[in-house]
């Protein structure tokens, strides 16, 4: 898969906000994988394959610290509304 994605244009949202998941198990997952449970963590997990990462605006982290392009917008998906503007977007860019 990562071959895959590799060749394609490749943006994630990064589930979590400062060192906390928005919801699921995502900081479980990143600990138990060995990566820092942040949006950083997020996007060192797939970096070899990324090209932007879009991390919440709330979020503190330093866009300077990251290998790859990083866009701030709001990322709490509350309703599909919100939801599509996300998409809408993040794929702008």
């Amino acid at each position: 898969m990562r071959e895959i994605l590799a060749k394609k244009k490749v943006i994630s949202v990064s589930p979590i906000i400062g060192d906390s998941p928005v919801s699921g198990p995502a900081g479980k997952l990143m600990a138990a994988c060995g990566f820092q449970v942040s949006s950083k963590g997020v996007a060192d997990c797939y970096g070899d394959i990324l090209d932007i990462m879009v991390i919440d605006e709330r979020d503190t982290a330093d866009e300077a610290d990251f290998d790859v392009k990083t866009i701030r917008f709001d990322t709490l998906m509350t309703s599909v509304e919100k939801s599509e503007a996300l998409a809408r977007r993040s794929l702008l860019y």
